[in-house]
């Protein structure tokens, strides 16, 4: 198949090629291409950010803008409901946020005759077509990114984490918006503290952060109290992320109702041991971490509960790993083929 991706949503100008930061849909987006690509199939992924760079991987091309001198086969896009700029595709992937209003999503199926819609959450697919009576099909996200360098085979990578270990290098994301942020940083404190004072933990801690955003006070207490290297996120690629993500022994990071987010399927792809912790507020939650109550640390969690388990993840680090990784499964090369052939078939 010819197959093109347009990526869409936020993405950042400190790249013009695949190691460009982005969101999800952009993230979700460059990473298919490459799996693709890894099916056999020709690929053109396109964004305004990149460089034309014909061939940067065996089957995939990055270009500037769309080619309409071709029929794809199949496009993939992450889109609203404003309708596609461009017409010279035979079938399409249409990847929709589940969390989206009935009148959108209804909006862009009745502008995408050539195609179904698709979402990143398994969770969410039975919820809607109860709540509106809508089908959504699942498409996942590929990690790692088939192109990173030194991947020795496309699949998650092996879990490495040393119980004995002392010196230990802590990455944290403790970012937060300026009218809103995930409240769990006193979680992350929590953690930080039972790792130094019950442990005995020696933490290198690095903080992951935007630039400009405002830090609850908490966050702050973090940085001051564990003498954090501080990460600006304006400076950092993808690539650069995945090394310093692959350079800690631990990760800490948060989410909330919905997809996991911040980093932490790029942690799990890259076998690193992650402490997870999240708030509970809403029903319907769609994270698929967010089931996992032996390991995942919530906000709402009792002092006595948050360090019952850290103790049990750190007694089997291994457990906590992969109860994780099986909930990502289909995220990885092996089962992510499986579900995206059959999806590529249906359309051909």
């Amino acid at each position: 198949m010819k197959i093109g991706i347009f990526i869409t949503g936020s993405i950042s100008t400190n790249r013009t090629d695949q190691w460009v930061t982005g969101r999800c849909e952009a993230r979700a987006g460059i990473n298919a291409g490459y799996g693709f690509a890894l099916l056999g199939h020709e690929v053109d992924i396109v964004s305004k950010t990149f460089d034309d760079a014909p061939d940067t991987f065996p089957g995939v091309s990055l270009r500037k803008h769309w080619n309409h001198d071709v029929t794809y086969d199949m496009v993939w896009m992450w889109r609203g409901d404003k309708g596609v700029p461009f017409d010279n595709y035979k079938r399409s992937i249409f990847m929709v946020e589940g969390s989206s209003r009935k009148e959108s999503l209804i909006a862009i199926k009745d502008s995408s005759p050539k195609g179904d819609l698709y979402t990143l959450s398994r969770k969410y697919l039975p919820l809607l077509k109860e709540k509106y009576g809508i089908d959504l099909k699942y498409f996942p996200i590929l990690f790692p990114i088939p192109c990173l360098p030194g991947l020795e085979r496309q699949d998650f990578l092996d879990f490495k984490f040393d119980k004995d270990k002392k010196d230990v290098n802590v990455w944290v994301f403790l970012d937060a918006w300026p009218n809103y942020h995930i409240n769990c940083n006193d979680v992350i404190l929590t953690v930080l503290r039972r790792f130094r004072d019950f442990y005995g933990f020696k933490m290198n801690v690095s903080v992951h952060k935007g630039t400009g955003n405002k830090f609850p006070v908490i966050a702050q207490t973090i940085i001051t109290e564990f003498s954090a290297n501080v990460l600006e996120n304006a400076n950092l690629c993808y690539l650069d992320m995945l090394n310093t993500l692959s350079a800690n022994d631990i990760c800490i990071t948060k989410g909330a109702i919905c997809y996991c987010g911040n980093c932490s399927y790029d942690i799990i792809s890259l076998g690193k041991l992650m402490i997870y912790t999240t708030e509970g507020k809403l029903p319907n939650n769609i994270n698929d971490i967010y089931p996992l109550d032996n390991y995942v640390i919530r906000h709402e969690d009792p002092p006595e509960t948050r360090n019952e388990k850290i103790d049990r993840i750190l007694a089997d680090p291994a457990a906590c790993y992969n109860a994780m990784k099986n909930e990502l499964i289909t995220y990885s090369f092996p089962e992510w083929s499986k579900v995206v052939t059959k999806i590529l078939e249906e359309n051909s």
